[in-house]
């Protein structure tokens, strides 16, 4: 589908850029088609340098939305234009079916939707990491996300798919960093939602040593074959 400005758009999250810059960009490229464009390795905003695999902020003309995320994929000149092709992050709340319980605070989806805007549109740097390394962080700066997985805007379907992802709990549900998890002191070596073991957070607090259902119930087994197994005492 194409939207209001000439740029293609996502049927159920449409990137908002700048109207009038999009606007313009739009027309030059109509009229420019057969100029000249040179290919850039980079630009400046102000200190701030911009390269290609740069994660950037895209503004949103919406009130009360975030900015959106775009990563570079391309830098060209046209004549006095500088023009970005950019492959949008979609958070998950612009994917189809919305914010899940097991979708992190920062975690954004790497996608193929694609766009050009001109650089009036950035607001500036941000950063993105596979999930495995985000979480080897001890802080975590504002301008930090993660992914774990593709979004194909079109199929709105991910790679690798939601039933690969890592997940805990006897809910089974995937990672989600944010949440509160307790570790099982048994065997398992699995971690649990407190509230789908029965736990509140005050009681979580008291706990110095959990066994899971599946470990207690090991335990219990294993205490009762020890002691059939003891040889009974001679009178």
């Amino acid at each position: 589908t194409q939207s209001t400005w000439g740029f293609s758009t996502a049927p159920h999250r449409p990137p908002s850029l700048c109207p009038a810059l999009c606007v313009m960009a739009s027309a030059k490229r109509q009229k420019r088609n057969n100029d000249a464009k040179s290919k850039l390795v980079g630009f400046k905003i102000g200190s701030e340098r911009f390269e290609v695999n740069h994660y950037i902020y895209v503004r949103s003309m919406e009130k009360n939305k975030p900015n959106y995320i775009g990563r570079i994929i391309d830098i060209e000149e046209e004549q006095d234009t500088v023009m970005l092709t950019l492959a949008w992050c979609y958070r998950p709340e612009e994917i189809k079916g919305g914010r899940k319980e097991f979708h992190g605070d920062r975690e954004v989806f790497p996608s193929n939707h694609m766009d050009k805007c001109t650089v009036d549109c950035v607001d500036g740097r941000c950063h993105v990491l596979a999930m495995k390394d985000y979480l080897k962080l001890s802080t975590i700066p504002a301008d930090l996300y993660y992914h774990r997985a593709f979004y194909d805007w079109k199929k709105h379907t991910f790679a690798p798919p939601v039933k690969e992802w890592e997940a805990y709990c006897s809910c089974r549900k995937p990672y989600n960093p944010d949440q509160t998890y307790i570790g099982c002191d048994g065997t398992c070596g699995n971690w649990f939602h407190p509230p789908c073991i029965g736990l509140s957070n005050n009681e979580l607090k008291k706990v110095d040593k959990f066994l899971c259902s599946t470990c207690e119930k090991k335990r219990r087994l294993m205490s009762i074959g020890e002691l059939m197994n003891v040889p009974a005492e001679v009178s």
